[in-house]
């Protein structure tokens, strides 16, 4: 299958701002210990789609993407379908079938 080039535009958005910056339905990349109650909420209000390199966020219930390493030492997907859910997303079943699902 031939995949298609898209533009993603990204940029770093402090904390205190995220609020004013944040739009509906946008993807955050999450690191560890920026998620304040606060934050939270506004993620969740906004209906972000968490995603994180650290797959114990998405173990834990605080991302709802995330990458890993199998025991081979390739990279795998993680899911938290709970959290996913929970910010108003789905994933199509085919990624499901790749990946690793936690909830």
């Amino acid at each position: 299958a031939e995949l298609k080039r898209n533009e993603v535009a990204s940029r770093r958005v402090d904390v205190e701002k995220l609020s004013e910056e944040l739009q509906e339905k946008h993807a955050v990349y999450v690191l560890p210990g920026i998620l304040t109650p606060e934050t939270r909420g506004v993620l969740d209000k906004r209906q972000a789609l968490t995603i994180s390199g650290f797959s114990q966020l998405v173990r834990q219930g605080e991302v709802s993407m995330g990458v890993d390493l199998s025991p081979e030492g390739k990279p795998k997907i993680v899911i938290n379908t709970t959290r996913l859910q929970s910010e108003g997303h789905q994933v199509p079943e085919q990624l499901q079938n790749m990946a690793e699902i936690v909830s």
